[in-house]
């Protein structure tokens, strides 16, 4: 496929920097993401999120202290809804790109032990440019996962970016017993699943008892993508050509869909 100089100069390189970043950073536990901040959760047991105990600016607050309780009067658990986040939903940047336009938004992510599911990547390639993961059943595994808990208004707006019917089917997933959230026990959380099927591949860094797929960075997994598609490109000229002609994405990915692996 021809690729110009001029193409590849209509990306800025730190799109390309932030497809290569998938799935983005993420805390090392649970964390409450509030008007574009994250914040360490120490205790998160109570069944009362506005006791649950925060690290805010080296010091340890309850998120009730942190937050304008007249503004977020209304939060409780029960009135939010869980979502296994299966790649870059889990990352607090990810979230302030998505909910950027809300001043008022608390989104508890606890990191969990999900039972039955695994992570692999999707044969789909994003529009920022990245080759995204998708959850897949796997009966006896366990994959520690982040869980975001989502008023209704900011449940809509993700799947609004999820393109659901489109790349992605919601599944239903029973949140098991942990000690860190007993409140959380047998809740039913959503799942995105992909409806374009998955590559043998796992984002690599996931703590999973799952060993049928193996870890792939992101680079690399661009870089099998290319060769399966049997294209003559780097990975940046690849990354940078699907986010600046979506005609060409569109039809990388049809062919990706169909391939052999």
């Amino acid at each position: 496929m021809a690729y110009t100089t001029d193409d590849f100069r209509r990306v800025d390189p730190r799109d390309i920097n932030f497809a290569l970043s998938y799935p983005f950073a993420v805390p090392g536990g649970s964390y409450v993401y509030v008007d574009g901040h994250a914040m360490a959760l120490a205790d998160t047991a109570s069944s009362d999120m506005m006791a649950w105990i925060v690290h805010h600016r080296g010091i340890q607050r309850t998120l009730g202290d942190v937050v304008h309780r007249t503004a977020h009067a209304d939060m409780a658990l029960d009135r939010l809804t869980p979502i296994v986040a299966a790649g870059s939903n889990a990352s607090p940047m990810q979230l302030l790109r998505k909910f950027q336009q809300r001043r008022d938004i608390i989104v508890p992510c606890l990191k969990m032990p999900v039972r039955d599911w695994t992570v692999t990547y999707a044969r789909h390639i994003a529009p920022y440019g990245s080759i995204p993961a998708s959850l897949e059943r796997a009966p006896g595994e366990t994959t520690q996962l982040f869980v975001n808990f989502l008023d209704a208004e900011a449940m809509d707006g993700m799947h609004g970016t999820e393109s659901i019917g489109t790349y992605y089917q919601l599944a239903e997933v029973s949140l098991p017993e942990a000690d860190s959230a007993p409140w959380a026990s047998g809740m039913k959380a959503h799942a995105y699943t992909s409806h374009t099927g998955h590559l043998p591949f796992r984002p690599g860094g996931l703590e999973t008892s799952d060993r049928r797929f193996a870890p792939r960075s992101q680079w690399q997994i661009q870089d099998i993508v290319i060769d399966l598609l049997g294209e003559d490109v780097s990975v940046m000229e690849f990354i940078a050509r699907n986010m600046s002609d979506e005609a060409v994405r569109l039809q990388r990915e049809r062919r990706l869909i169909d391939a052999d692996i």
